[in-house]
């Protein structure tokens, strides 16, 4: 990656964890960054610290990239320029048992996790550069196999991974690369959230849930951010020029599965 003003990157969902750290890791590099989150205000007091790792420029969008507006307001925010890189953070859905699930329950995590990013995609694709840009997506183990009740994110990121596959074919001769990483378990607000509510529900030790996170990696713990972030920064540069439509998975091996 080079390291001037010229680079521009657009971070979905990078309000806080995985999307943040890859925020910082940018910033180092002297990147220009434009961070897009539901809450993207959330993280205003951070513009100085992103500054201050050596970001030539911080922008803030609200934006939900499952909603119709996103095109919109990718138009408006970029006015022409161009993308070296693009970060596709997408939401994820309450885990719970297949049967429990309604019809709008498939609906909304299809918005969620498949329809809603793979449409951002394809918004913001003409302002990628072709033989420059690369456009990396955050999926899950789940795209390998089984966790926990996460049902949904095995169903729809799955097809997201398809959808991904299929497109790097189909405008490869661009030279515009996509891929995606699915990350283990990561030492994020959003696990945390996860730990605590699932020490009330069951009943148990929150140390106890966490451990039990932590021990489904080989390395007996879970990622931090800057850890997945890293791979993410590597996809984004010149190093990775031939890796494309790929699923990577940075998961401290976690996954039993050998595809």
């Amino acid at each position: 990656m080079k390291s001037n003003n010229s680079e521009l990157f657009w971070l979905s969902g990078a309000s806080s964890g995985i999307g943040y750290a890859v925020a910082e890791e940018l910033a180092k590099k002297k990147a220009s960054i434009i961070i897009s989150s539901r809450n993207a205000n959330k993280i205003s007091d951070k513009i100085g610290i992103l500054k201050n790792l050596g970001a030539s420029s911080i922008e803030l969008v609200d934006l939900d990239i499952s909603e119709d507006e996103a095109k919109n307001t990718i138009n408006n925010t970029l006015k022409g320029r161009k993308l070296a890189g693009v970060l596709v953070n997408g939401g994820a859905y309450t885990g719970k048992k297949l049967v429990e699930y309604k019809y709008e329950d498939f609906l909304q995590s299809n918005k969620n996790i498949l329809a809603g990013p793979a449409q951002f995609i394809l918004n913001i694709l003409p302002f990628c550069e072709h033989n420059n840009s690369s456009i990396v997506a955050i999926t899950s183990t789940s795209v390998k196999e089984p966790v926990g009740l996460l049902h949904m994110s095995a169903i729809y990121r799955s097809g997201l991974v398809v959808f991904l596959k299929n497109l790097a074919h189909e405008i490869g001769h661009t030279g515009i690369r996509i891929n995606n990483v699915g990350p283990g378990s990561t030492a994020t607000e959003h696990i945390e959230h996860l730990i605590e509510s699932s020490a009330i529900t069951t009943n148990t030790n929150a140390e106890i849930i966490r451990k039990n996170f932590e021990s489904r990696s080989a390395l007996n713990r879970m990622a931090d951010p800057s850890e997945i972030a890293k791979v993410v920064t590597f996809l984004f540069s010149k190093d990775a020029s031939f890796i494309n439509g790929q699923t990577i998975l940075v998961d401290g091996c976690s996954t039993r599965s050998y595809l």
